[in-house]
């Protein structure tokens, strides 16, 4: 998401990304991960069964340089 280095820079004084685009994938990672565990929690059989985090946008930038 951002260099650990200008880390200090990344945050605002509210505790928000400085980079909206930035703070939108967060929000939306987030949110998806929670609904992932609360799927979880709640239906045992994804216990037995494979499944796939939705949050995770492959298309995304930061992914692309990592592929490539």
């Amino acid at each position: 998401m951002f260099s650990l280095a200008n880390s200090y820079q990344a945050f605002a004084e509210d505790g928000t990304l400085t980079d909206p685009g930035l703070q939108q994938r967060l929000t939306e990672t987030v949110t998806a991960f929670l609904s992932l565990v609360e799927a979880d929690v709640r239906y045992v059989c994804l216990e037995r069964r494979w499944y796939e985090f939705l949050g995770d946008r492959t298309e995304a930038a930061i992914t692309q340089r990592a592929e490539a």
